[in-house]
């Protein structure tokens, strides 16, 4: 992971990030 993405992570605390992630691998599924 690029060290923006990893500092974003930690900003977003709240799960939206996470949440995106999750539908994304949903839909690769």
């Amino acid at each position: 992971m690029q060290p923006l993405m990893l500092k974003s992570l930690e900003l977003v605390t709240d799960g939206t990030i996470i949440d995106a992630v999750e539908k994304e691998i949903g839909e690769l599924k």
